[in-house]
């Protein structure tokens, strides 16, 4: 079942190809300001990398945040369009979500997920390994570096390696002794390897319902609506 993956999320943006779970060929590049033009292009390029076109296209998945404010709209609403015109399933996924199956797989394991947020704060959440799945315990919360950090001390914490390079973010990381690091490209290969395992588990819905941005902060989510 050929799929098409999606993330926006980040600093840099990721558009993928993928069957039962495993990516075939990839596109990526800067999400800068001209991203809602850039995408297209970028999604024309996909399709001729791996000899497919949209027709094609059985099903969608894409990153729902959280994450930035306008690159997670831009992406969400790609994923949206294709899905309403091609008819076909659309299944959003927390970043944090793909992040957790990156995680530790012991048994009981817990651990932190976690990826930067914006004026050196941190969107992060718990998770711990249940009959081999990784399952949130608590809600996303947002918190500065420092804090984080001290929360985050002797835990396992999978962080997505923040694209611009803050100083004080990479100073703070330094801090967790059980830190690992998760670039966007293996980010976004979990996303594809998360999509297949909900659909194959059925924990999907079936995909029929549109997926909606995670937005943590609310006062954020106002300044930018509309």
């Amino acid at each position: 079942m050929l799929t098409l993956c999606l993330d926006t999320t980040d600093a840099r943006y990721f558009l993928g190809l993928s069957r039962e779970g495993a990516l075939e060929n990839t596109v990526s590049g800067t999400a800068g300001r001209a991203l809602d033009t850039e995408i297209f292009p970028a999604l024309k390029a996909l399709m001729a990398r791996g000899n497919a076109d949209l027709d094609k296209v059985e099903r969608i998945a894409v990153s729902i945040g959280p994450g930035s404010f306008v690159g997670t709209r831009i992406g969400l609403a790609i994923a949206n369009t294709l899905a309403r015109v091609r008819a076909i399933p659309v299944l959003g996924i927390g970043v944090l979500d793909v992040l957790s199956a990156l995680g530790p797989e012991e048994e009981g394991a817990t651990f932190f997920c976690a990826l930067n947020c914006v004026r050196d704060e941190v969107f992060w959440q718990k998770f711990a390994r249940r009959d081999g799945v990784a399952s949130p315990q608590g809600e996303i919360d947002v918190r500065p570096f420092d804090d984080f950090a001290a929360i985050g001390a002797g835990v396992p914490v999978i962080f997505r390696a923040p694209q611009m390079r803050n100083t004080l973010a990479f100073e703070t990381l330094n801090r967790l002794s059980a830190l690992t690091l998760i670039d966007g490209k293996d980010a976004f290969a979990s996303l594809a390897r998360v999509a297949h395992a909900r659909r194959t588990s059925g924990a999907d819905g079936g995909g029929s319902t549109l997926p909606t941005p995670l937005y943590i902060k609310p006062e954020t989510t106002r300044r930018w609506q509309p």
